[in-house]
């Protein structure tokens, strides 16, 4: 699926709360397999995900005609487009006009109105085609059915999302073991630093009964060891051991990356420490 972002923005700011949201959207569309878009200004200057292609062609001013000369030819393979404000704000107006045109000439695309700013009923506008109103909260939404003259029930309500590892920035082994775990999904989470060589001195058979007794009790409880110097062969062995059939909730950080076998980096230790909520 093709799905596109438009917002005629000359960079994304940290202190503009919609920049966020157009972040955590790319990331979001790739991480579900999709190929994503983002139309933008011309001159546009910031970072965006890896992956995302940028298509800085948007004229912040100009008459609608030009702006869909200049976006129509692009939009043949897409499904989906995603627009933010440029639908309910006057100052967007020639980007608005251009949608519309766009709607009608690109039948196939399905289009996604956020409303980041509060619905202005005293600036009404007409309903579009293959179109959905979003709405960020409840108080706003009966307002942005009255702008658009339309029933309440054509506008769906989404809450803006906080990506837990875009807002602590966390460190790429500290997503991969959090996401392939879902480690943010436990009741109990027991996070345990230790050398692979005193597994048995620091309790380690006791922490994993532990979690086995808590999981008889149908709560979801799971551990991560943050091991090191586990890279010889017989340490490698011990900890296989370990974790033969208990791999839905007994993680070993040498087991995820060969390149920690010896050591995990300290930041990756302080973020595990920070998601989990037990410490044996």
């Amino acid at each position: 699926m093709k799905i596109g972002i438009y917002h005629p923005f000359n960079d994304l700011p940290d202190n503009y709360s919609l920049s966020h949201v157009v972040r955590e959207q790319m990331y979001m569309i790739m991480e579900n397999g999709h190929d994503c878009t983002f139309f933008c200004s011309t001159g546009f200057k910031d970072v965006v995900p890896e992956g995302v292609e940028v298509l800085d062609i948007l004229p912040r001013g100009g008459k609608a005609e030009e702006i869909v000369g200049v976006v129509g030819s692009h939009l043949d393979a897409f499904d989906y487009i995603f627009t933010h404000d440029v639908v309910y704000i006057s100052s967007y107006k020639n980007h608005d006009a251009a949608i519309r045109i766009l709607i009608e000439t690109h039948p196939n695309i399905k289009w996604l109105h956020w409303s980041h700013s509060a619905p202005n009923p005293s600036d009404p506008r007409k309903p579009m085609k293959n179109s959905t109103y979003i709405g960020l909260n409840q108080w706003d939404m009966p307002r942005l059915a009255e702008q658009f003259g339309i029933p309440e029930g054509a506008c769906r309500l989404v809450y803006n999302s906080v990506s837990s590892d875009l807002f602590n920035e966390w460190h790429p082994f500290t997503k991969q073991i959090v996401d392939k775990h879902s480690l943010l999904d436990c009741d109990i989470l027991m996070i345990q630093p230790l050398d692979t060589g005193r597994f048995d001195s620091k309790g380690g058979h006791h922490v994993i009964k532990l979690v086995e007794k808590l999981r008889e009790r149908r709560l979801n409880a799971k551990v991560v060891f943050i091991n090191a110097a586990a890279n010889d062969e017989g340490r490698r062995k011990q900890v296989d051991g370990w974790v033969k059939d208990k791999e839905d909730y007994v993680v070993f950080t040498s087991l995820e990356d060969k390149k920690y076998e010896v050591v995990v980096p300290r930041r990756v230790v302080r973020e595990l420490m920070q998601v989990g909520n037990v410490f044996p």
